[in-house]
């Protein structure tokens, strides 16, 4: 458009130009018609220049609005084009608002200004009542979408807000089809007229800003259901698992209290007729029911932790070799002799950048796991290698097995297979497992088979120093 504007002028230019030769020639170079043509030939290309330079303007001004991702952010630069296009000496973004008492006023939001920058932060700019210094004629023009244009001489000294404004043009600024606030174009230094085509360029400027706000708003909005969704669908997540979680503990807490409570009465009514043996063995079931209480409670708890605002992921430079040999030595204690523990190694992760709160989390499910569903007397193997720039960690056992059918719900909460409904577990440690996975973004695998065992595989990335 500003092209086919340039050709345009310059063909007229031309043609004038021819014009006043004829004349030149026909009359002489004296005459007043000729001369009162190259005058008017001469205020027609300054005319015709500051047209074009303002279209210059706000087409670059435009095209900052509609691609800037936070107009606000560079509104500086914008109001400056305007400014200096339009040969206005001072452009102010101004949001109109209505007061407690509904009485309208107006803040002065961004300001741009050719002479002193700091006049834009004038305190006369905020909290303008607008009927009281009598731009109600103003509102009037803004709710019919007309701009409102006056000149120093036609405002009383007292309604004047700023002392050194000789005009001002004042643009409606309509967001969702409200009045939202004005661009103002104002001049300090002289009265100053706009044409008819400058004021239809400006409004569209006007427009533009309209619709860069309601981008904006509606951006925002969109962000905001979406943040409530989010939330919604948390608390409806939590609620499901605190429903499943008070149902796993009625039902997986009954058991052991239950025996429990047997052996403790068993023990209060013939403690007297009971041999050593017979006593110490009451005394083991219920020591061993509360180590399961125990471990039930350790599981709730970390449900609830999973449920909750999750930590930061921090990796950092640990030796997996040797967290891995912690926990074999620590579940070995606690088993005696009721499983072989093995940790195989290849030695090469020493050091490795991973979260090591995660690495324990997994390590202690997956052993508890194989712990749990494996025979006494069989092994239990923890292997470790690198593949690459890949951590894997293998957990073997020889225990109850897993489907192919049930292993594609194996990491959902709490999930328990067919086989190990009898068994004590509320089905989270393995959703869990997942869940520190992920958050490394690795990959877990399981190959079972019924009766022959399960290998659960992890690959962590180990991240580069740099990195974490």
């Amino acid at each position: 458009m500003r092209g086919h504007h340039e050709a345009s002028r310059s063909v007229l230019h031309e043609r004038l130009l021819a014009f006043e030769r004829t004349l030149r020639t026909v009359v002489g170079a004296e005459c007043e018609l000729v001369q009162q043509m190259a005058e008017l030939r001469r205020d027609i290309a300054t005319e015709v220049e500051r047209q074009s330079q303002l279209l210059a303007g706000i087409n670059t001004a435009a095209i900052r609005l509609l691609r800037a991702e936070r107009w606000r952010a560079e509104i500086a630069d914008i109001l400056r084009l305007l400014g200096e296009a339009s040969g206005a000496d001072r452009v102010g973004v101004i949001k109109i608002r209505a007061d407690n008492g509904d009485r309208p006023k107006a803040d002065l939001l961004y300001g741009w200004d050719r002479i002193d920058p700091v006049s834009a932060q004038n305190p006369n700019f905020q909290n303008i009542d607008m009927l009281a210094w009598g731009f109600g004629p103003m509102l009037e023009n803004f709710h019919d979408a007309k701009a409102f244009y006056f000149h120093r001489s036609e405002r009383p000294a007292n309604q004047i807000v700023a002392d050194d404004h000789q005009s001002s043009l004042n643009f409606p600024i309509f967001v969702n089809g409200a009045l939202w606030g004005c661009l103002i174009f104002a001049t300090t230094q002289a009265e100053h007229d706009w044409l008819a085509a400058e004021l239809d360029a400006l409004q569209i400027t006007a427009s533009i800003f309209g619709a860069t706000i309601e981008r904006e708003l509606a951006e925002a909005t969109a962000i905001e259901r979406n943040r409530l969704q989010l939330e919604l669908q948390h608390e409806h997540e939590l609620n499901t698992t605190k429903t499943q979680i008070m149902r796993m503990i009625s039902h997986e807490f009954r058991t052991p209290l239950a025996i429990i409570m047997s052996s403790s009465t068993l023990l209060h009514n013939y403690y007297e007729r009971m041999t050593i043996n017979e006593q110490h063995d009451k005394l083991d079931t219920i020591q061993q029911q509360v180590d399961q209480l125990e471990y039930l409670l350790e599981r709730v708890t970390e449900a609830l932790h999973e449920s909750g605002p999750q930590q930061p992921f921090q990796p950092i430079k640990c030796n997996l070799e040797l967290i891995c040999q912690l926990h074999l030595v620590e579940a070995q204690a606690k088993l005696g002799s009721r499983h072989r523990l093995q940790l195989v190694s290849d030695g090469t992760l020493t050091e490795a950048y991973v979260d090591e709160y995660l690495v324990h989390r997994i390590l202690t499910n997956l052993l508890s796991n194989a712990i749990k569903y494996s025979t006494d007397n069989t092994e239990i193997q923890l292997r470790l290698s690198a593949d690459g720039d890949n951590a894997i960690i293998e957990v073997e056992d020889q225990g109850i097995g897993i489907s192919l059918k049930e292993q594609t719900r194996l990491f959902e909460q709490f999930y328990k297979t067919t086989n190990a409904e009898n068994i004590s577990g509320i089905g989270l440690g393995l959703s869990i497992v997942r869940e520190c996975v992920e958050r490394h973004h690795g990959k877990i695998s399981v190959r079972s088979e019924i009766d022959l065992g399960t290998t659960f595989t992890v690959r962590l990335p180990m991240r580069a120093a740099q990195t974490a």
